[in-house]
């Protein structure tokens, strides 16, 4: 009896680790394996300790294989996290996931609607309660968020379309999303059209939006309200739609290499809260600190790096990381005389160099 009740302890131990974590890949050639591994992980025991679920296969939701998918997705009740790739959904799956009471987190890639479903249909559908969403629309159109909740969203990463970003645009704004990720693949989209997307999003906190920006487009665009923006990560021209950067803190230009002048140029008037900042430059030199120093009076942490070509057209990095104390000292007459007494020397050999203090 004691044998039997260690091994009912270990196994109600061990079953949500074993059993967390649900792949379930359509492929026609083998159906009937794959329903008897459906009908295992969908079994009374196994389904409740399910709390991740990725379904993949190029496949429409009509098959054997789909239809035994989605009459059993019920039965994982504590599924928390759900995933989807390459599929044509229906109004009948997303019925299925609105039967998950601990859903929160959906991610979508190259799924899209099915064209035979009538409007009406999906205005029937109960939007789906979530707090993280990740929507990868690359070539398609189809609006994924129109079946979602908006008001409980919290952090979102979208990859669109032109046709599923006028989506975005057209909905109701996400008023809880503190965190997103923002790309937009298609060829550069006007600076209008971002400042509206972004707009979107009124409670940002941290942003990334590693894409394109029509440079003649600005001089007509409105700016953009994010009070709470505290950290940006992507390309610097977002900047130049801000009202505000007052609660700007980290700034991280990993999108492209920039002459030092073209990117102060791009900097908000305020830009005092900025306490990290790293960036790529075309090139670096000993005065461009001081314009940093001047620019962002608060920095705590730089990280500048520059890329070159040499006799032999190979490229180098050089990289440089001042912390608070020099920073701080860095001005305008002061800047190149610190930098000097670290005998540090910026050149061309020199393929990674720490200035500390």
């Amino acid at each position: 009896m004691e044998i039997q009740l260690t091994q009912q302890r270990l196994r109600s131990v061990a079953r949500p680790l074993l059993f967390r974590h649900f792949t379930f890949h359509i492929d026609g050639n083998r159906v009937s394996l794959l329903l008897q591994r459906l009908e295992y992980w969908s079994s009374p025991e196994i389904a409740p300790c399910v709390r991740e679920c990725s379904l993949t296969g190029q496949n429409r939701l009509q098959s054997v294989l789909s239809q035994a998918f989605l009459s059993r997705l019920p039965r994982f009740t504590n599924l928390r996290q759900f995933s989807m790739q390459s599929f044509m959904y229906t109004p009948t799956f997303f019925q299925a996931l609105q039967s998950l009471p601990a859903l929160r987190h959906l991610e979508s890639c190259h799924c899209f609607p099915d064209p035979a479903v009538s409007a009406d249909d999906w205005r029937l559908l109960i939007p789906l309660d979530l707090t993280f969403i990740h929507i990868h629309h690359l070539h398609v159109g189809g609006d994924l968020t129109r079946h979602v909740r908006h008001d409980t969203v919290c952090s979102m990463e979208v990859f669109l379309g032109e046709q599923s970003c006028a989506d975005i645009l057209a909905g109701d704004p996400f008023p809880l999303v503190k965190h997103l990720l923002c790309c937009l693949a298609f060829k550069k989209p006007s600076a209008s059209s971002v400042s509206h997307l972004l707009s979107q999003f009124p409670a940002i906190e941290v942003l990334h939006f590693p894409s394109k920006i029509d440079e003649s487009t600005f001089a007509a665009s409105s700016k953009v309200h994010l009070p709470s923006l505290t950290r940006l990560t992507g390309n610097p021209r977002v900047l130049s739609l801000l009202q505000t950067t007052a609660a700007l803190r980290y700034l991280n230009i990993d999108y492209g290499s920039w002459k030092p002048r073209e990117f102060l140029a791009m900097v908000h008037s305020n830009m005092a809260g900025v306490i990290s900042l790293c960036v790529s430059f075309t090139s670096f030199s000993y005065e461009n600190i001081c314009d940093l120093s001047r620019c962002f009076p608060g920095l705590q942490s730089l990280r500048v790096d520059t890329a070159a070509k040499s006799a032999r057209n190979s490229v180098f990095q050089v990289c440089i990381v001042l912390h608070c104390a020099l920073v701080c000292r860095a001005k305008c007459c002061e800047g190149k005389g610190v930098l000097r007494e670290s005998n540090q020397t910026l050149t061309p050999s020199n393929k990674h160099q720490e200035v500390l203090h």
